[in-house]
Order: C-alpha cells, then structure tokens, then sequence
C-alpha cells in the first residue's frame, strides 16, 4: 500500500482516539448524561471490539504497525465509552426519579420531569 494511504490512516487513527474526548469531558464537568444515548453506547461497545479482532488479525500476520495503530485507537474508543456507560447508568437514574419540588399548598409535593419542563 502506498505510504500517503498509511499517513492517512495513522492521522485518522489519531484522531480517532480523541473522538470521545470532548464527550467525556462534558459529562464528568457537568455530572449529567442529558442527550447522550445508551443504545448509541452499546452499540459503539461492539463495534470496537469487532474493529480489536480485526486488529488483532494484522498482528497476527506480522502487520504491527498496522495492526497496533487499529488496536490503539480502538482500545482508546472503547476506554471512554466504558467511561460514558458508566456515567450514564450513575446519572441517568437521578434524572429519571420523581423530582421533589416545594409548593405552597403541601410542604412536599412529587413533580414529574414532563411537569416541570412544560410549566408556563
């Protein structure tokens, strides 16, 4: 393969490994999953580790630099989505509960989420 597609890939494969960076920083600042989505996560979970098999076949046929660099990047991907999983299932069951808002009528009264978004 010419050396320019190898540049490209490595490059890409960098970047690659920042993908979720901002995602995850996002999260662990503002301590709320809000638009993150569970199915996408699960589903980037397998997709990582098809892409860590398929970079295991390059190691296998003596294509280290190949291999490694796929293994890197998609290790790398996986890491931060374990990271966003589990932020999700810590947050996202604080965010899901009844929320408990004071009214003047009862010192306590349960308010569901839908509620409080569409209040005038």
């Amino acid at each position: 393969m010419n050396i320019i597609f190898h540049i490209f890939g490595y490059i890409g494969s960098f970047f690659l490994s920042l993908l979720l960076l901002p995602q995850v920083r996002k999260v662990h600042k503002t301590k709320t999953v809000d638009g993150l989505s569970k199915n996408f996560l699960r589903f980037q979970i397998i997709t990582c580790s098809f892409w860590i098999v398929y970079g295991i076949g390059f190691i296998i046929d003596s294509q280290y630099l190949d291999g490694g660099i796929i293994l890197l990047s998609n290790f790398s991907i996986l890491s931060f989505t374990g990271f966003l999983m589990y932020q999700y299932n810590k947050y996202a069951n604080k965010v899901n509960n009844k929320i408990f808002a004071s009214n003047s009528n009862s010192p306590k009264k349960i308010v569901c989420e839908q509620e409080i978004y569409h209040k005038k």
